[in-house]
């Protein structure tokens, strides 16, 4: 049942993402400033699946256990949507040399050099990480650093 609905929502991430660079067009916000590495592999280091691999995206399923922190403090080597398949219990410590923000923006609007979301089911802004919300994080953006509170799955599309 699982992987029934992980290519269900798969099949809405790539037809969500056939349009992405027409959304995004313009909202890319100058995380140049930050001088901070790209990040080498999506997860940081947390066990994960490639389920997909063409010439113009991957799709990786990532596995967050609890007590783990993901290494932040990265750039985004690709414009990347997250759905997170479980309700995502997360702490995003602030990326340093920036000033504390809100990181749930109207997603309508987003401008910052974090990136949007995450959206809720009903298409509006969500102040949690539900299961089956998504995340739009462009090419550059600064993935932060997470500490993981709970065991969840996410999927990140990243669009090549």
């Amino acid at each position: 049942m699982f992987w029934k609905s992980a290519h269900t929502v798969i099949a809405i991430a790539c037809v969500a993402g056939l349009g992405a660079g027409v959304f995004t067009a313009g909202h890319m916000a100058s995380a140049a400033a930050l001088d901070f590495p790209y990040e080498k592999d999506i997860g940081g280091g947390e066990r994960s699946q490639l389920l997909i691999e063409n010439n113009r995206l991957r799709v990786t399923l990532v596995f967050f256990k609890k007590g783990t922190t993901r290494p932040g403090n990265l750039k985004r080597r690709s414009d990347q949507l997250i759905i997170y398949l479980d309700q995502g219990h997360l702490k995003q410590l602030p990326v340093p040399g920036r000033p504390p923000q809100d990181n749930f923006q109207d997603p309508l609007n987003c401008n910052t050099p974090i990136g949007c979301g995450p959206v809720g089911n009903d298409g509006k802004r969500a102040n949690a990480v539900p299961s089956g919300s998504t995340a739009y994080r462009p090419k550059d953006s600064i993935a932060q650093t997470l500490e993981v509170t709970d065991d969840y799955r996410a999927l990140y599309v990243e669009f090549k």
